[in-house]
């Protein structure tokens, strides 16, 4: 009789201490280990965009469900802006668990644009981005919805071994930007939001940064 007592006793130990697991995990949010993310491939033309992402995507916002592949050279593929298809926008919330409110949020963003001349080089880019800025101008202009947010500031660095933009724009802040192919490039941004938690505020900023260096361009197999 003692026996059967200790055993139930035992197994609801378990159970409990599997429920505290399962709120903990459901209350987990994303930091720079990346062991458990997942890893995406999406060929656009003759290349693949790779990048990694945390699991758990918010509830809180649209879901999006990132694309295996992608023509650029079909019917309405981009906009009077030059604006093609996205192929990340995904949110991770920040919380003590589910049953709070968000305390901040984690965005990754990787969207495709044209351009009108030929990316031969670094300049060229540059030159591609003021385009859409330009064209963005002319449509708020006609009355579209939008506001105007040119770059102000551009630096260099280098991203899995390939050299992008980083550009500051007025309103809209951070992107990082470079070419895809001849006549098209990659416009990323990974925004760690404002936390109250400064332990989440270093959690946020360290899984923004491992999102944006996981970024890889590669030839398509054939």
């Amino acid at each position: 009789m003692h026996m059967l007592i200790a055993l139930k006793c035992i197994a609801l130990c378990l159970i409990t201490i599997t429920g505290c697991q399962t709120m903990a995990n459901a209350a987990g949010h994303a930091t720079g280990d990346t062991r458990t993310w997942e890893v995406h491939r999406v060929q656009v033309d003759d290349k693949v965009v790779e990048f990694k992402i945390p699991p758990n995507e918010s509830k809180e916002f649209p879901g999006f469900a990132i694309p295996q592949k992608l023509d650029l050279h079909g019917g309405d593929v981009f906009s009077e802006t030059l604006t093609g298809p996205s192929i990340l926008n995904r949110y991770w919330d920040y919380r003590a668990s589910r049953f709070v409110a968000v305390d901040g949020t984690l965005h990754a963003y990787i969207g495709i644009h044209r351009s009108t001349k030929g990316l031969i080089d670094e300049q060229a880019i540059k030159n591609a981005i003021e385009e859409g800025s330009k064209l963005f101008a002319i449509h708020v202009a006609k009355g579209r919805q939008g506001l105007l947010d040119p770059p102000v500031r551009y630096n260099k660095m280098t991203i899995g071994g390939k050299e992008w933009w980083q550009v500051d724009y007025r309103i809209s802040g951070r992107y990082y930007i470079t070419s895809l192919d001849g006549y098209h490039y990659l416009k990323a941004s990974v925004n760690a939001g404002q936390m109250s938690d400064s332990a989440w505020r270093a959690d946020s900023q360290a899984a923004a940064n491992a999102i944006l260096h996981s970024i890889r361009i590669v030839p398509a197999l054939r």
